[in-house]
């Protein structure tokens, strides 16, 4: 399990915890909302067929499970629990920003919503519609967030029994920067080498992090997947050499990096203009229908990495029950998904991409619901 603690520590009492091997200090870091932009295809042309086109695109209404049984955790902004896509989910939801659990920003409602939202007035947007049991971490607010807020929120993600965790966020070292400089009055060069640290001590401690949810499942406990936007600081539509590196947290190791793919000429897909590279896999994250927060029924479209990593989290819950279908029911359902990183990550394909993309930009290929 993950032990958390954030004392207030003198700078002796702090390097002497440094020389121990089993402790990795870590000021908090900011974090940030892999922001989205606002769809803007027509309405009728994000859902055909009454299926929105991400769902079709990775097959997840062809496949046969709907994420009965699993557990899954949105650290995000909080979710609107009231709109008719989660109609039947239970929550457990923690603020971790002192705001209340309410999503006040929407971001939280849509990605949770692509990830198992029910449908709305015949209109599919959810992947995992049978998805029950949610977590809901509130990490960001009107004031922002930070990184032991994420750590805490995904510690308790695990404790409530979570084997997905779906982050759609980043850290902020920029305004680190610029906060060190403005307001905390330390010269441009200090204050880009202290927020250069912090983020260096931050990435460490998520690579930690993360390499012991990953040995969960050799000491008997359940097995947990995070999942995490790649970040949308590319601008291939103005050059098409810019292209940003995935951003942390989503590029610690035993995160799931995920990029994303709009749709162009002919059915195939390309890599987003602005989505992040050197991502593990990608999915559909331009003109995403899915719940706006604050109406009951609302939907509305997004283009973001932010919209892909739940495309990806939804399948990810397809694939833990895919994998518990078939084993006996007297083995404990904590075990009964061994190695599901690598069963999410051998689910993809390159196959309807338009020529010209690398690998770099899309990982190993667009995300796949599991067929049988």
């Amino acid at each position: 399990m993950i032990s958390i603690s954030t004392p207030e520590l003198s700078d002796a009492d702090a390097a002497q915890l440094a020389l121990q091997s089993d402790t990795i200090l870590a000021p908090a870091m900011p974090l940030r909302l892999i922001r989205p932009t606002a769809s803007s295809a027509p309405s009728n042309t994000l859902a055909p067929g009454g299926v929105a086109w991400g769902i079709s695109a990775i097959r997840a209404h062809l496949s046969p499970f709907d994420g009965s049984g699993i557990s899954v955790g949105v650290i995000d902004t909080g979710i609107d629990h009231s709109h008719a896509c989660f109609a039947g989910v239970k929550f457990k939801m923690v603020d971790y920003t002192g705001e209340g659990v309410n999503d006040t920003d929407g971001h939280g409602t849509h990605c949770a919503a692509t990830i198992f939202g029910r449908d709305v007035a015949g209109t599919r947007v959810g992947v995992a519609r049978g998805v029950s049991d949610v977590f809901v971490g509130k990490a960001i607010g009107k004031g922002g967030g930070d990184s032991s807020m994420l750590v805490q929120a995904i510690s308790d993600a695990v404790a409530h029994g979570c084997n997905v965790i779906s982050m759609s966020l980043g850290f902020d070292y920029p305004s680190l920067a610029k906060r060190l400089h403005k307001i905390n009055n330390l010269p441009i060069d200090l204050a880009t080498a202290v927020a250069l640290h912090q983020y260096r001590s931050n990435v460490r401690l998520f690579d930690r992090l993360g390499a012991m949810l990953a040995a969960r499942p050799q000491a008997g406990q359940h097995e947990v997947l995070l999942i995490a936007a790649s970040g949308n600081e590319s601008q291939r539509n103005i050059n098409r050499t810019y292209e940003m590196p995935a951003e942390p947290p989503s590029e610690a190791d035993e995160f799931v990096s995920v990029g994303a793919v709009q749709r162009c000429n002919m059915g195939q897909l390309s890599i987003a203009p602005f989505s992040n590279v050197n991502c593990a896999l990608c999915a559909p994250g331009v003109d995403v229908l899915s719940a706006k927060a604050g109406t009951k029924t609302g939907l509305v479209g997004m283009s973001g990495t932010s919209m892909a990593a739940p495309h990806v989290a939804g399948v990810a819950a397809l694939r833990f029950q895919a994998a518990r279908s078939g084993i006996s029911t007297s083995i404990s359902h904590f075990r009964a998904a061994p190695l599901a990183r690598s069963r999410l990550l051998a689910g993809t394909s390159l196959e309807n991409f338009a020529p010209g993309f690398d690998e770099r930009q899309v990982g190993l290929g667009l995300v796949l619901a599991p067929q049988q």
